[in-house]
């Protein structure tokens, strides 16, 4: 059992439960995994700043990110940047600024509550006209 005033980190183990949800393994699959995740990181970072929302659209379905007609997206809207493929937003959507959205809960990167009743979730999150 680790204690609370452990030091060690959680790092490897976020980075394994990512690297096992993508089929990812050993040396070349951590090099994917960083990759990937380059890739995402440069094209939401693109989009989140941007004042077009058609711009902002593009670069999210360029993420993976599964958007409806008739959309608006405002800037500052975070989508997840490790799962954008688990988001799904429908038709007549619109976000506001500082809007953020995600598929997957990690509250912790504290290995005490993590090895407790804290671990990672995933799941797919979706926006629809109306919600």
């Amino acid at each position: 059992m680790i204690s609370m005033t452990d030091e060690k980190d959680a790092f490897p183990i976020n980075e394994k439960e990512v690297m096992d949800y993508y089929g990812y393994f050993g040396s070349f699959g951590r090099f994917k995994m960083k990759i990937k995740f380059l890739r995402n990181w440069i094209l939401h970072s693109l989009a989140y700043s941007s004042p077009s929302s058609a711009f902002v659209i593009k670069m999210q379905r360029s993420r993976g990110v599964r958007i409806g007609k008739n959309c608006h997206f405002n800037p500052y809207v975070l989508i997840d940047l490790i799962y954008p493929k688990m988001i799904e937003i429908g038709d007549n959507v619109s976000l506001g600024s500082h809007s953020m959205i995600f598929a997957h809960s990690n509250p912790s990167a504290n290995l005490f509550l993590k090895q407790g009743e804290y671990p990672r979730k995933i799941q797919k999150s979706s926006l629809n006209q109306g919600q």
